[in-house]
């Protein structure tokens, strides 16, 4: 399918465009130059193949903004440099968020979910032990399992004690029926 054929897949914004007029309403035209704020339209010098009306609504613009100047007010984080292991580049494990069990061709395969230093929520991974254990033992995999199993054993012991619970109340014991 050829893109320009289908509307829903083509750019939503051309640029950048050069200015060509600046259109002002008939009340800001009567006042003085410095005085009439933005203009209400603009005529772009458009590409010769395109065939639409060159003067175009304030609010279909969007101002050019250049590469790194765009986000200058957000914090950056510095990425640290990356390690080589095994003629292969890799970033550092700074934190195991999640674990999970999920099937691959019948068999179970288990990942925990990967925050590496200096990278951001969008860059998290799942990853296998085989993957994050390649310098090594992971210090933050032995925490994160480690914290983990506790919890499991917890979630465990708790519901043991509840299903005891439940079935002493519903079974008399021995001493109880002897009494009657």
């Amino acid at each position: 399918m050829d893109r320009q054929l289908c509307r829903k897949l083509a750019k939503r914004w051309h640029g950048t465009l050069a200015v060509v007029e600046r259109f002002h309403s008939d009340l800001q035209a009567a006042l003085p130059e410095a005085d009439r704020g933005a203009p209400v339209a603009y005529r772009l010098a458009l590409p010769p193949h395109w065939r639409v009306h060159d003067v175009f609504a304030q609010h279909r613009r969007k101002p050019f903004v250049q590469g790194a100047e765009a986000f200058a007010s957000r914090r950056r984080v510095p990425i640290p440099d990356p390690m080589m292991v095994d003629g292969q580049v890799e970033a550092r494990v700074e934190k195991i968020l999640a674990y999970m069990v999920r099937r691959v061709r019948g068999k179970a395969v288990r990942e925990w979910k990967v925050r590496w230093t200096g990278y951001s929520v969008a860059h998290d991974q799942w990853r296998t032990r085989e993957k994050m254990d390649r310098r090594g033992e992971n210090q933050q995999l032995k925490e994160f399992e480690a914290r983990r199993l506790s919890q499991q054993a917890e979630v465990m012991s708790a519901a043991i004690k509840r299903g005891n619970q439940r079935r002493e109340r519903r079974d008399p014991s021995q001493a109880d029926l002897q009494a009657l």
